[in-house]
């Protein structure tokens, strides 16, 4: 993959870009219509995409038409049935022409075994399951689209709302489903040099409903959206309430501008977890008691993504996307606080040594098995895509564990993988478990890598910028003003990324501190 876009998935994937100012604007901005229409609008729409079978770019590697197929994202469940999203080859302009755009695949849910996949129109990000109506609902953050898939009948419609002021959109990201099948869509801006995250409420036709009110939750980007019980749950910096069917927002928690939280899930009575995806060794799994005020954070990996929770023994399941772990997390039983809980990693993958490949990214817990199941995505974003672009986990703990203390008896913990470029399955293997001091050393070590990697990318970077501005001076002085202003942009971009580093570094640099400070304790 290319310099320019492997770091743009890393601003996309780190919370460091994610700091812009909150501030409550309830009610007071403009929004675009949100009324749908078909996708064959969408630029770059393929009117092909569902003839391509089974080809996702890998006919294509060869040509080097793209940057990499894109992979798994959110997965659901229903009657044995595993439907993973996956998205195709992608370039720096989207899909990539001959390659199918994206998929719903359904796996076997015990077994791993490839069944077949549903084609999308588009890449798959978000997805909800419709009990009521047996359908799915697929997000495009992409293509700012959405698609439902009746599972019944086998058909996908695939509908654009309207979400633009101007040229300014509202990007849809994720999707939740309420018991009649009307769904939420949240979408974030950055307009007026500020960033806004509001909710959409479609009906179970795709329509826009209008008589949910949209109000501004957050001036920045939120990415947690959670239904439950007639609410929707939204916010970064804060945990927002939003009633299902008015849409009038209320604040459950006071904003805080130090965190940005990516995913909520419903925790012990009263409560909501909640993970912040941040790589600068600070907590990254959240227990809000809403009933008491009361919030208490656990670090437990690197860029917590994803969190879910097994009700009948109280803990946690947290995906740490950089560390490449999954954490079990043993919740108190009185307290409601995440202060000093136990836990303990599963290493998901050995890729340790190379940020883009091997990340552990989305989690689903089965509901109603003896044993504790789970299934984990990672993406392979730079070497090795062509053959693990699409790889699901699946994590069984045995019943009998009961706790965390038992995840290293033998037998206790099992993994095995489905992979998607040659619809194979892997045979069980034992887990390889990590204490709590094994996990900060082994985030110790991965940061001070991490710090050399930028040390030397920064060093290459300053030589750029040297070189590009003598050129930018050279062409000022011989009157090439359009070679000028192309090498003046370049400019731009190479201060931008060198701020970036910098930034990057010293938060890492304080990451370690933080990590020596946990091994301390």
């Amino acid at each position: 993959m290319k310099k320019k876009h492997i770091y743009h998935y890393a601003a996309i994937l780190t919370s460091s870009l994610l700091t812009a100012s909150v501030a409550q604007a309830q009610g007071s901005a403009q929004f675009p219509s949100f009324e749908t229409s078909s996708c064959e609008t969408v630029k770059g729409y393929d009117p092909d995409w569902a003839s391509y079978g089974e080809e996702y770019g890998l006919k294509l590697q060869p040509k080097k038409d793209y940057d990499f197929i894109f992979g798994f994202y959110q997965m659901v469940e229903k009657d044995g049935k595993l439907y993973a999203a996956f998205g195709g080859a992608i370039g720096p302009e989207g899909p990539v022409k001959g390659a199918r755009p994206g998929a719903v695949v359904v796996l076997n849910a015990d077994t791993l075994q490839y069944e077949k996949a549903i084609p999308l129109p588009f890449h798959a990000h978000a997805m909800a399951l419709d009990k009521t109506n047996n359908k799915l609902i697929v997000t495009h953050t992409s293509a700012n689209a959405f698609s439902m898939v009746d599972l019944e009948k086998g058909t996908t419609t695939c509908l654009k709302p309207n979400a633009n002021i101007g040229d300014i959109p509202f990007q849809g990201r994720y999707v939740q489903v309420d018991e009649n099948g009307d769904f939420y869509i949240n979408y974030n801006t950055v307009r007026n040099e500020k960033g806004e995250s509001i909710v959409v409420k479609y009906k179970k036709d795709g329509k826009k409903d209008n008589n949910f009110k949209i109000n501004v939750i957050e001036n920045n980007i939120a990415f947690p959206l959670l239904y439950k019980e007639n609410k929707i749950f939204a916010g970064s910096k804060g945990i927002t309430s939003i009633p299902s069917k008015t849409g009038e927002i209320k604040n459950l928690t006071e904003k805080n501008t130090a965190i940005t939280l990516f995913n909520y899930t419903p925790g012990p009575e009263g409560t909501l977890l909640a993970t912040e995806m941040n790589s600068t060794g600070q907590p990254g799994l959240y227990l809000f008691d809403l009933k008491n005020n009361h919030q208490s954070s656990l670090f437990t990996g690197a860029a917590s993504l994803e969190v879910a929770y097994k009700a009948d023994l109280n803990q946690a399941l947290v995906t740490n996307l950089e560390s490449k772990t999954v954490a079990v997390v043993d919740l108190p039983n009185d307290e409601k606080s995440l202060e000093n809980r136990p836990f303990r990693n599963i290493l998901i993958s050995d890729e340790v040594d190379f940020f883009f490949r091997g990340l552990v990214s989305n989690i689903h817990l089965r509901e109603e098995t003896k044993n504790t199941e789970f299934f984990v995505t990672q993406k392979f974003w730079a070497e090795k895509n062509l053959e693990k672009h699409g790889l699901i986990s699946k994590v069984t703990l045995a019943d009998y564990t009961k706790g965390i203390d038992g995840l290293e008896k033998p037998g206790a913990c099992t993994v095995q993988t489905f992979n998607m470029a040659d619809k194979k399955v892997s045979e069980k293997q034992p887990c390889r478990i990590m204490s709590e001091k094994e996990s900060y050393e082994a985030e110790k070590e991965r940061i001070e890598r991490n710090i050399k990697k930028i040390k030397t990318e920064k060093e290459k970077t300053e030589k750029e910028l040297t070189e590009a501005q003598s050129k930018n001076e050279n062409q000022k002085r011989e009157g090439n003003k359009k070679p000028a202003e192309e090498v003046s942009s370049e400019i731009k971009k190479l201060q931008e990324y060198k701020k970036f580093l910098e930034t990057d570094l010293s938060k890492s640099e304080a990451a370690i501190k933080a990590m020596e400070k946990l091994l301390k304790q």
